[in-house]
């Protein structure tokens, strides 16, 4: 019986031995045992990358890990197939929430989550200004009350220094002025004003005493927003959106109102009266929809290459472009009659109110 014992045991140590072999040799290869379900399959993952850093990770409600201090970022493996409530959770944060679907031998990714902070502080940079106008990076265009006329100035924030635009004196005093923009690509201002009549220029910023007066048609067509992306070119005429490639020049949206190309060049945001619509690269640029809000939509900007500022009425608005599932948005308490212009490089930007200029602190690191 002892001898028989002994072989007994050493076979079934045997056996538990090659059993816990297989079992570890399945969960290195990414299976799962379920004994409940009577089955086995391969597991999936999640990846993402999250500002700020050391944020923590719920799945489902339970907490998983933080983000890395390093990179930001955290792995999920060995996820049984089926959907998840992912949670990115960090204080003073607005939480970042999305189902998602893990599926056999994959691993989905979410590479740019950034956090929004709760409340978002301002410090009051000028008074008696009257309109803003994005320049460039370091530079916006001010229109100021001075007496009983106004200025007209190049503002360079980081060195908080004005330069004074002498192109505004030879405007008449009672002069509106109704629009103005920057043409980066003949580095020219153009006006277009009211005063007796509607009169339009254009002002050439490597010639100071260069002024003129030009069409109604030469503002129109200056004003005219093209974008190249590879071989495909998109324009904005008279709230036409339309789309030149080889193929030639087709209209693909109407009642446009902007649009904006992201950094990485790999989105386009399209902006109605109080719709977005997405152009995506990855979709050869099929229009997708975003969303929709009560109110128009006003002073759209890129903050990088997933999220969107912009503000509604006295509300200043986040939100993320990535189409999986629930949207994420983040409101802030704005001001009144407010104009927003978004400084890319210092990730901060800039509102107008009731002639008082006010500049937000930083919003996010990178």
């Amino acid at each position: 019986m002892e001898k028989k014992m002994r072989y007994f045991l050493l076979f079934l140590f045997f056996f538990i031995f090659l059993l816990s072999s297989f079992y570890l040799f399945l969960i290195s290869q990414g299976y799962h045992i379920s004994l409940s379900e009577r089955k086995i399959y391969q597991t999936g993952g999640i990846y993402l990358k999250a500002w700020p850093k050391e944020a923590m990770v719920f799945l489902d409600g339970k907490f998983k890990k933080r983000t890395d201090i390093v990179f930001g970022s955290a792995f999920l493996q060995n996820l049984k197939p089926k959907d998840y409530l992912l949670e990115v959770k960090k204080e003073n944060f607005f939480p970042w929430k999305k189902r998602v679907g893990v599926c056999e031998k994959t691993v989905q990714e979410f590479r740019e989550i950034f956090l929004i902070p709760e409340k978002i502080n301002f410090h009051l940079e000028k008074d008696n200004v009257l309109n803003i106008w994005p320049f460039n990076d370091k530079e916006i265009i001010l229109q100021k009350k001075e007496d009983k006329t106004f200025g007209l100035y190049l503002f360079n924030f980081k060195e908080e220094k004005e330069k004074p635009l002498p192109f505004f004196k030879k405007l008449k005093n009672e002069t509106k002025i109704e629009d103005l923009f920057f043409s980066k690509s003949e580095n020219k201002i153009f006006l277009k004003t009211i005063s007796d009549k509607t009169k339009y220029f254009a002002f050439d910023l490597e010639k100071d005493d260069f002024w003129q007066e030009i069409k109604k048609e030469n503002f129109e067509k200056a004003k005219e927003r093209k974008e190249t992306i590879e071989n495909k070119t998109f324009s904005l005429w008279q709230g036409n959106l339309f789309l030149e490639d080889l193929e030639g020049k087709k209209k693909i949206m109407e009642n446009v109102n902007s649009f904006l190309v992201s950094p990485n060049k790999r989105k386009i945001a399209v902006f109605q009266d109080n719709e977005i619509w997405l152009l995506l690269k990855e979709d050869d640029f099929e229009k997708t929809f975003l969303t929709r809000f009560s109110k128009k939509i006003k002073n759209p900007f890129w903050i990088n290459n997933n999220y969107l500022l912009f503000s509604l009425d006295d509300k200043i608005i986040v939100s993320e472009t990535d189409t999986r599932d629930i949207l994420n948005y983040y409101e802030w308490q704005g001001f009144p009659d407010q104009k927003i212009i978004f400084n890319f490089s210092e990730k901060n930007f800039f509102v107008l109110s009731k002639e008082k200029l006010f500049l937000s602190e930083k919003i996010f690191e990178y």
